[in-house]
């Protein structure tokens, strides 16, 4: 604002008249929610909102406090009931460029009714209130107008008040061919058979719609149905998207969403599970799998992008997901600035991230493996599977539990043992028979440096370490870049034991620094395997199917030395368990930290995988270290076995303990000597093998879970991943609903705060998302935005009955669907008279009933069905209907393969999603690349709809297969045919003129002489039966495709 509030006192006077004329025409009442707060939020806030980087002049327009309060010149901005001393109506009337509000640089003016409005407001007392939205949910009493008989159902009460003051008449109820067409389609996506239709059209009972709705509700195409909507809303994909794009093992979350709403889930507990199923008490294998929801979004694999920043951008769009889907919010703005428009602040940004900043997951998923990244959830494909797995477990439970009786009776036998053994030497033998690789770098042969444990491997070499003298010889010196690398001899798996020692030199204390690794990976890429690291000094062992949730990983306490020679060690028990690692510094154990200990898939990687020494693609190498005398044993050393094969000679073991007082000594006995024992351990480790085979055969899916320990959260200066600032813990905006501090800081108290009974928006947000699916928008018709810049819903009063009747009735979806579809409103016929086209085109005030096109998903499903070659299985794996050639090629260089049989024909709702090239007939039609949360699709019409509608094989296929039907079930009938075509198709008989069009059309291509053509034929994978008159049958293709494209098929009306 370039003048202060004092300065323009002088416009004040020639103000008076104007304003004195105005408060002469004072209309209705105002409602400040409804007609004060758009215009401000609409022409002010940019500038005198929310956002205090943008904020102007130190002036906010969207606090009352701010508003009313007086200058230290005694002025107001707005003077409640004196319009006329408002210095806001002397602003919004100057024709000074320099005090003119809006400012002409903005490009926002108000015309002369806001105007009228702003000083009416003032004039009536300047009433202030929340944004409508912000405000808790009371249900508004039922209406009833004086002098006319009640509404029998209360959707029809709140809409017939309106049309009573709008001055508008209705339209009477659609014919019952219509009605169920279109409850048809609206409750299960599938237009009604012929068969369907005659048993409807019979029932004179007045209670046959009621009926067949409750049929609908019942139907399980109903939840096929409504997860067509929800899986937009939650971007599922078959696919990652960015640049891979590659299969992502997510479709069981959307047989889920199927099998949610067919059960009537409450819609309450349809968001925590989703949200926070995982943390729920006593979670389920479906509760857990409902948190996939949060999985949803899109992943990279791309080389060199930065693990953090893509762990950040997940978690922003689970957090932009939560605002839209639930709340109907825009609030991804507030991730770098406080909102301009909406109370949210930058800071109420990232406590909202703080809920879900402790995601236990890695900003990557692999880039050479399949393995899904963690979290992740086994799912058993039936009831024998996973009784097979949990037995396979017990069996391992039991064994290891066998494991301290057999040590605590075998101590006897030890000390008996012990007397004839005297000398230490002929105790403990060094592990040379589990020694499967050893390179000292002295031997080199033209292949390499020679295995001396098995003579056939070596050690091959890249970029030639140099040479140089070791502790005991030779030794190889890394620059970073260069390494050597050992084929075969190190190939382990998750089920076997092993260990390992290296003589090294440490040159300094760097943050990460790879001394081996046995995996497919870069370190930027998801890799599976095992590693040795040292990280800021100290030395980690991990063995990883996926990091971070699938793998254990121990790391020494103490820092090793540097500039110096020592030698390490580090065994591997085979069990799975973070416990089963050890570390040994110059054969003396050290003391571990854990940092991961969960394992439960193979680390193995198929193909030649090498173990390499010193560098990794896009890891920081061994730089200026040294290896030599490397070791490796196919079982896991004991502790003395371990100090044999790592001491150096300067550092001979010289101690004169008895073996019953040498640390690890009767472990050492157990497994070497006690046959007991020995027979244990080839049980255990047999019972570990099968488990690993049978998990390999399970299938897993990404879910949500915690980090251990939980993460902290910071505000991120400009949205930046590596930019933090102030420190913030997880909360909600206040402006919405106070978080309760006795509630849990996670997921599932975010749940729990979207579905409080106080919460302002989850009601109303889903309640109008089930209106615009029915009537083809919302009472709100933003419904992706319940913001101040969104749009004010036409019937405010219903809204919130319907969201509160919805909360308070248990969220009963099925029953609030039932609500809307037999009311008056939905039932009323679509077709517009002369007044209506004139007072209320876009039918905003409902006087007739709903008209819009099918979704991509209707057209196709509806031709497949009407054609009879519809699969109704009921979910699965997603297919691969027909699709053109070259389109994944394009974007990607993959190669799509459709399938075969039945895939080619199920629904829709399974078609496989890649997200950087989605089916393209479907786009076509306006299905959504499911990249982001989409709450409302955009509807357009181009040409090239219709050439899909008359060229794609999806449509000339069902189209060959109508014509058919027709004439298998009316072979010497052509009027008959055509009847039944256009039931299938339109859900009721044809009118005359359409029997004679369709008869012409049948004609010409039977009198064209087709019989030579066999290109329609050819369409599709399905046949012709034997037998039937194919000219019949290719005139009735031709026909059965003009009533597929006929607009009431394309349209619900």
């Amino acid at each position: 604002m370039k003048h202060s509030l004092h300065s323009i006192t002088h416009l004040m006077l020639g103000l008076l008249a104007i304003l004195h004329a105005m408060e002469t025409e004072v209309g209705a009442a105002i409602d400040f929610t409804r007609d004060v707060y758009p215009i401000l939020s609409d022409r002010c806030f940019a500038c005198h909102g929310p956002d205090a980087e943008a904020r102007k002049a130190d002036l906010r327009l969207d606090q009352e406090g701010f508003i009313t309060a007086s200058s230290s010149e005694g002025e107001r901005l707005v003077q409640p009931g004196d319009a006329a001393s408002s210095i806001l109506i002397a602003r919004i009337h100057s024709e000074d460029p320099d005090s003119v509000m809006p400012p002409p640089e903005s490009f926002l003016t108000l015309n002369p009714d806001e105007k009228a409005t702003l000083s009416q407001w003032i004039n009536e007392g300047a009433s202030w209130g929340k944004h409508w939205a912000f405000e808790r949910v009371v249900a508004p009493k039922i209406p009833q107008m004086d002098g006319v008989p009640p509404a029998p159902h209360p959707i029809d009460a709140f809409i017939e008040k309106t049309l009573s003051l709008k001055g508008l008449s209705t339209r009477e109820e659609a014919s019952k061919e219509r009605l169920l067409r279109r409850v048809h389609l609206d409750l299960t996506g599938l237009p009604p058979s012929p068969d369907t239709l005659e048993r409807f059209l019979s029932d004179p009972d007045p209670l046959a719609y009621e009926r067949m709705v409750d049929q609908l509700l019942a139907s399980e195409h109903y939840g096929e149905r409504m997860a067509m909507e929800w899986l937009d809303v939650a971007r599922f994909a078959d696919t990652y998207g960015y640049q891979s794009d590659r299969f992502n093992h997510l479709w069981p979350w959307r047989d889920w969403v199927i099998g949610a709403f067919n059960d009537n889930l409450p819609y309450d507990t349809f968001i925590l599970h989703q949200m926070a199923g995982d943390l729920i008490d006593q979670p389920t294998q479906q509760s857990i799998l409902a948190t996939a929801f949060h999985r949803n979004h899109r992943q990279t694999n791309e080389g060199g992008s930065v693990n953090e920043e893509f762990r950040v951008e997940y978690n922003a769009d689970r957090l932009k997901t939560t605002a839209l889907a639930f709340m109907g919010l825009t609030i991804e703005c507030a991730r770098c600035h406080d909102h301009k428009y909406d109370p949210i602040s930058q800071k109420d940004y990232y406590r909202l991230f703080a809920f879900f900043n402790n995601t236990d997951e890695s900003g990557l998923y692999s880039h050479f493996t399949d393995a899904i990244p963690s979290p992740t959830r086994f799912l058993y494909q039936n009831t024998g599977q996973e009784a097979e797995h949990r037995r396979a477990m017990e069996q391992i439970r039991t064994l290891e539990a066998e494991e301290s009786m057999l040590r605590a009776s075998a101590r006897e036998p030890f000390a008996l043992w012990l007397q004839n053994t005297t000398e230490k030497e002929d105790f403990i033998l060094p592990p040379n028979n589990a020694l499967v690789g050893h390179f000292d770098f002295e031997t080199k042969e033209e292949k390499g440096y020679l295995n001396l444990a098995q003579a056939d491997h070596y050690a091959s070499l890249g970029d030639q370490p140099e040479s140089i003298d070791g502790p005991t010889g030779k030794a190889l010196r890394f620059d970073g870049e260069n390494s050597a690398s050992i084929a075969k001899v190190a190939d382990f798996n998750r089920n076997q034991a092993f260990s390992m020692s290296v003589s090294m030199w440490i040159p300094e204390v760097r943050d990460r620094l790879i001394v081996m690794h046995h995996s497919k990976a870069g370190s930027d890429a998801g890799s599976r395997g095992y590693e040795l690291l040292l990280e800021d000094g100290h030395a980690s062992f991990a063995l990883i199917h996926f990091w971070p949730g699938n793998a254990i990983k121990i790391r020494t306490r103490e820092r090793l030395p540097i500039e110096q020679w020592l030698t390490l060690g580090w065994t591997y028990d085979g069990s799975s368990r973070a416990s089963g690692m050890a570390f040994y510094l110059n054969g003396q154990p050290m003391e571990v930290e854990i940092e991961r200990d969960s394992l439960y898939r193979d680390i193995s990687y198929g193909g030649n995988t090498p173990l390499q020494l010193a560098a990794r693609f896009r890891g920081r190498g061994f730089k200026g270290g040294a290896l030599d005398n490397l070791k490796i044993y196919h079982r896991a050393l004991s502790a003395p076995e371990m100090a044999l094969a790592t001491r150096q000679p300067s550092v001979a073991d010289q101690s004169t303990e008895q073996p019953s007082d040498k640390p690890g000594w009767f472990d050492y006995w157990l497994k070497h000597h006690h046959e007991p024992y020995q027979a244990w351990l080839g049980k255990l480790q047999e019972a570990r093998g099968h488990e690993s085979q049978l998990v390999e055969r399970l299938r897993e899916i990404m879910v949500m879970g915690e980090i251990p320990g939980g993460r902290q959260t910071h505000v991120l200066i400009r949205g930046q991943y590596d930019q933090p600032g102030e420190r913030v813990s997880a909360g909600t905006p206040d402006s919405i609903l106070p978080f309760p501090e006795d509630w849990p800081a996670n997921r599932l108290g975010l749940a729990r705060w979207l579905v409080d009974r106080d919460h302002p928006l989850t009601s109303r947000v889903v309640v109008n998302r089930f209106w615009q699916m029915l009537f083809g928008r919302g009472l709100v018709v933003t419904s992706e935005d319940f913001g101040s810049q969104g749009a004010q819903p036409s019937h405010p009063e219903l809204l919130d009955w319907l969201a509160a009747s919805f909360m308070d009735t248990g969220w009963d979806v099925k029953r609030l669907l039932k609500l809307m579809v037999t009311s008056q409103a939905y039932r009323r016929d679509s077709a517009p008279t002369t007044e209506m086209t004139d007072m209320d085109p876009k039918n905003l005030w409902l006087a007739r009933g709903p008209h819009l096109r099918l979704m991509a998903e209707m057209l196709r499903d509806q031709a497949l069905s009407a054609a009879g070659i519809l699969s109704t299985k009921l979910g699965g794996p997603s297919v691969k209907p027909y699709q053109p050639a070259g389109v994944w090629k394009e974007v990607s260089g993959a190669t799509y393969q459709a399938d075969k049989g039945e895939g080619l024909h199920r629904r829709s709702l399974y078609t496989y999603w890649k997200r950087t090239a989605p089916p393209p007939a479907m786009l076509t039609f306006d299905a959504t690349t499911r990249e982001d949360c989409v709450a409302r699709r955009i509807t357009t019409n181009t040409p090239l709809q219709a050439l899909v509608l008359l060229n794609d094989p999806q449509f000339v296929e069902a189209a060959r297969m109508l014509a058919q039907r027709m004439l298998v079930a009316f072979p010497e009938d052509l009027s008959a045919q055509l009847t039944f075509g256009v039931q299938c198709v339109l859900g009721r008989p044809p009118y005359p003129e359409e029997v004679q069009w369709l008869e012409r059309i049948y004609q010409e291509r039977l009198d064209s002489g087709q019989d030579t053509d066999e290109s329609l034929e050819s369409v599709g994978t399905l046949a012709w039966k034997e037998g039937l008159d194919r000219n019949s049958l290719k005139a009735l293709s031709a026909v059965s495709l003009a009533i597929l494209n006929f607009d009431e098929a394309i349209v619900r009306r």
